[in-house]
């Protein structure tokens, strides 16, 4: 079958494109042809923002100044879409790997559509696709309006609202019922998510797996370059939102359990110079969970990635990236002591262990209920 896979922009989010790999990996693995739809970087002729000559001047001293020292500059005409800033990213630490390892689909003019008979079934998942905040203009298309009509298998697999209460305007969620009910199959990443299909779009929904929890310990170890960074004896903390608390949780966990600090891709982190810092390619992002010795993170794919390799690890809750998602994931695996917001919570469990056999017996049980309902809704 020829799916087509709709999911969140492929930009500088690790755990957004290792979803998106793991589901297209996935569903070659059961035989089926796959392709990601994108937006194309590349296509700015929407845009009719111009700036100043005085702006354009002093960019170009910038850039030369900038050229001079070896350091990174943003494009001259960056105001022609905040795309040009995630593509600058991109590039860097991310695009060498969604090059060889995604195929993608390049949807133009900033339309998130494919075209009619080129695929047999449209798939949207997961990563939080269903939520207005993180969807805007394309909240719609995550619906498929653009397919009315078409005779096409429509599937939302582990689809993400990332929280627990209903954020769709009145008008929004008429619209986004009316074309729920035309999908063949849906099945949400949140157990909340069973209950806003049902009472919102008028929908029924099994909870399911997030995509990258289909694949092994090493099957993501296979992706690992020989040469990267052994991070043995080290805290790793993925955080995507800083805040003091964060900074104090991390110290007191270093000092703890005697290891050094390494900080993983946090952007407004990297001038820092109380810490290690990096801004890795996603194969060094995978060996920090790999060979680290403890995780601290903020993030919900910092917290899948842990469990995944058996990484002990605490989770500081992120309320605005979705709480839904952390409570919904820790309580499948009974973990949800790992959810911490103080240092207190922190020392209640710092002795701890977690059962990683039991984690690893549940995961495989919700792991074949999710393969089989992908095995069901495209059969």
């Amino acid at each position: 079958m020829r799916i087509a896979i709709f999911t969140q922009p492929l930009g500088r989010n690790y755990g957004g494109i290792l979803q998106n790999y793991a589901l297209q990996q996935t569903l070659k693995d059961m035989g089926h042809y796959v392709k990601t739809v994108m937006l194309d970087p590349d296509d700015y002729k929407s845009y009719n923002i111009q700036p100043s000559p005085i702006v354009m001047l002093m960019r170009i001293m910038k850039r030369v100044v900038c050229k001079a020292i070896g350091k990174e500059t943003y494009p001259l005409l960056y105001e022609y879409t905040g795309i040009v800033k995630r593509s600058r990213i991109l590039t860097l630490y991310t695009k060498p790997f969604v090059n060889n390892n995604i195929h993608v689909y390049i949807a133009r003019r900033h339309e998130l559509t494919v075209e009619k008979d080129e695929f047999d079934c449209l798939l949207v998942g997961s990563d939080q696709v269903w939520r207005p905040l993180y969807n805007c203009d394309q909240l719609y298309r995550m619906f498929f309006d653009f397919a009315e009509g078409w005779k096409v298998k429509r599937i939302a697999f582990s689809a993400s609202f990332g929280v627990d209460e209903w954020e769709y305007t009145e008008e929004e969620t008429r619209e986004c019922a009316r074309l729920a009910k035309q999908f063949d199959a849906i099945s949400v990443r949140e157990d909340s998510g069973i209950n806003l299909c049902r009472n919102y779009l008028g929908v029924d929904a099994i909870h399911t797996l997030d995509p990258t929890l289909l694949l092994d310990k090493d099957d993501y170890i296979s992706l690992i370059k020989d040469k990267l960074e052994n991070n043995k004896g080290r805290l790793v903390c993925y955080v995507l939102d800083r805040a003091p608390i964060k900074t104090s949780i991390i110290e007191t966990i270093a000092k703890d359990r005697e290891i050094g600090t390494f900080t993983i891709c946090a952007d407004d982190w990297v001038k820092d110079k109380t810490m290690t810092v990096s801004i890795p390619s996603i194969e060094t992002w995978l060996n920090m969970f790999n060979t680290g010795d403890f995780v601290f993170t903020d993030s919900f794919h910092g917290t899948v990635f842990s469990i995944i390799f058996n990484k002990p690890f605490v989770v500081f809750g992120n309320e605005d990236r979705g709480m839904a998602r952390f409570k919904s994931l820790l309580s499948i695996f009974g973990l949800e002591d790992r959810l911490i917001s103080s240092i207190e919570d922190y020392h209640k469990i710092k002795d701890k262990p977690i059962d990683w056999e039991r984690v690893n017996r549940i995961r495989e049980e919700k792991r074949e209920q999710s393969l089989s309902f992908l095995t069901k809704a495209l059969s």
